[in-house]
């Protein structure tokens, strides 16, 4: 999966050299809510290419961490989708973004020596805001929140996404 995003985020740097954009990477917290409710901790990276003045194409990848009840979960989201970006000023921007994509979940249990794992794909949407706050040059720091939905064992489940981290403007 790695490989495949960076594989993703290559070809967008490669076939878009002369564009304007930016690239993110920062620490992320996902909460997801039903019967099996669950929260982890950790990362989230994403590549924007801007296509106008406000419109920009997004790739974005993300993986969580926890582990409830003796079983550790893990989850990657692998997505792309539009980005909005509104309110921009020279000290703040302000953008929406709605992104469709790969959503893995992994469920592992270990006894003794032994881990046994369960792994499902499944189709993600996240629909979210975010605000970038200028602190110099091409630098910002990105305070984001998304909505989560996707199908698990044939019924919906929905949570929220929220993270902060660098930005680096092209």
């Amino acid at each position: 999966m790695r490989r495949i995003a960076l594989a993703v985020v290559s070809v967008l740097a490669l076939t878009v050299p002369a564009q304007s954009g930016d690239l993110h990477a920062g620490y992320s917290f996902e909460h997801a809510s039903g019967d099996d409710a669950v929260s982890r901790h950790g990362w989230n990276a994403s590549a924007a290419i801007d296509l106008t003045g406000s419109i920009a194409f997004v790739a974005d990848a993300a993986g969580h961490y926890g582990s409830q009840f003796g079983v550790d979960t893990s989850q990657l989201t692998l997505m792309g989708g539009p980005r909005f970006s509104y309110l921009r000023g020279e000290k703040y921007a302000a953008f929406g973004q709605f992104l469709v994509g790969l959503l893995r979940e992994t469920d592992t249990v270990r006894v003794l020596d032994i881990a046994i794992s369960e792994s499902e794909n499944r189709l993600g949407i996240l629909s979210g805001l975010g605000l970038d706050v200028k602190v110099g040059g091409p630098w910002a720091v990105r305070l984001s929140v998304d909505y989560e939905w996707s199908t698990k064992d044939g019924a919906s489940r929905s949570g929220f996404r929220a993270g902060a981290g660098a930005v680096y403007g092209f």
